[in-house]
């Protein structure tokens, strides 16, 4: 949107062509596009979630990670990461009426909260020395391919996102060398 402003979104599929023409064939790529109010940046399935971010660079970093070296490595990962804020707070009424009437959040802030890290305990994102951090640079195949997700040495301890009295334990790979991240629900209301 601009130099120290952008717009990320995720999971979203009927892109039309003047943006599909701009990204290539690429899984994940950084591209500035222009566009204006009003423009259709893509569709999704009734049911299926779409990840809208907010990078706002002009504000300070958001509180609360332990170790923000974690999320990047020089000029690799994803240092907007310390960025983020609530999408939902940057768009105009009635859309963000509307956007919001559509969040399965019903707790503030309602366009989500992504930053768990509790200094001094487990809650939070873990990553195995050498993975790499959240972008998972440290190892070799994501090196090499910059498409490939490795989940591998990544774990969450974490309030839900939607129901934050229940407790998530979110592994990368499952310890199955799998690309789809793995959920677990922890049953009681604490550690035993």
């Amino acid at each position: 949107v601009s130099c120290d402003f952008y717009l990320v979104l995720d999971h979203v599929i009927g892109v039309p062509e003047s943006i599909r023409a701009v990204l290539g064939e690429q899984i994940s790529v950084n591209q500035r596009i222009a566009v204006s109010a009003g423009d259709l940046l893509g569709q999704h399935h009734s049911g299926y979630k779409i990840d809208v971010s907010i990078v706002d660079l002009t504000l300070e970093e958001v509180d609360g990670f332990v170790r923000k070296d974690s999320y990047y490595n020089g000029q690799e990962g994803e240092v907007f990461k310390l960025f983020e804020r609530d999408a939902l707070e940057y768009f105009d009424e009635p859309l963000r009426s509307s956007l919001t009437d559509k969040s399965l959040r019903t707790l503030e802030p309602r366009g989500g909260f992504f930053v768990y890290d509790v200094d001094g305990t487990a809650q939070g994102t873990w990553f195995q020395q050498g993975s790499g951090g959240f972008s998972g640079w440290g190892d070799p195949e994501v090196r090499n391919n910059q498409s490939a997700y490795s989940g591998k040495g990544k774990l969450s301890l974490k309030p839900d996102n939607l129901e934050p009295f229940k407790l998530r334990v979110g592994m990368g790979d499952g310890f199955q060398d799998d690309v789809i991240a793995h959920i677990w629900g922890v049953t009681g209301e604490e550690p035993a």
